[in-house]
C-alpha cells in the first residue's frame, strides 16, 4: 500500500509510525530510522538545466547517496563511501518497492 494511518503517532498517542518512507523526485530515496538513502540517477538522465541553473544544491547525483539525519538534518554530509553495508541494503529495498509497484501497475 502507498499509505497508512498513522495519526496516532502524529497526535502522540503512540510511538508507531512508518517503518520506512520513500520520497520521489527525479531519483527515489527511501528514509528508515535515521538514515535516508538517495538512489543515483540513472547514468543517461539529463537533469534539466532550469534545475541547475538555480544557484542552489539539487542534491542529484549519478552517485548512491546516504545521509544519517540523527547528525545531519540538512544532508550534507554524504557518508555512502564508508557505508557500503548499508547503501546494499536500502538500495535493495526500494529496488524490491519499485519492482512490486511495477508489477501491479502491470496487472
Amino acid at each position: 500500500p502507498d499509505s497508512m494511518n498513522v495519526l496516532d503517532a502524529y497526535l502522540g498517542i503512540s510511538q508507531t509510525g512508518r517503518k520506512i518512507m520513500l520520497e520521489e523526485s527525479f531519483t527515489l530515496s527511501i528514509r528508515e530510522g535515521d538514515w535516508k538513502y538517495i538512489s543515483p540517477l540513472d547514468q543517461n538522465t539529463n537533469i534539466p538545466p532550469w534545475m541547475i541553473d538555480k544557484n542552489i544544491e539539487t542534491g542529484l547525483s549519478k552517485n548512491a547517496q546516504l545521509y544519517n539525519l540523527s547528525t545531519d538534518i540538512g544532508e550534507q554530509k554524504n557518508v555512502a563511501e564508508s557505508n557500503q553495508e548499508l547503501i546494499k541494503k536500502l538500495g535493495t529495498k526500494l529496488s524490491n518497492i519499485k519492482q512490486r509497484t511495477s508489477i501491479r501497475a502491470k496487472k
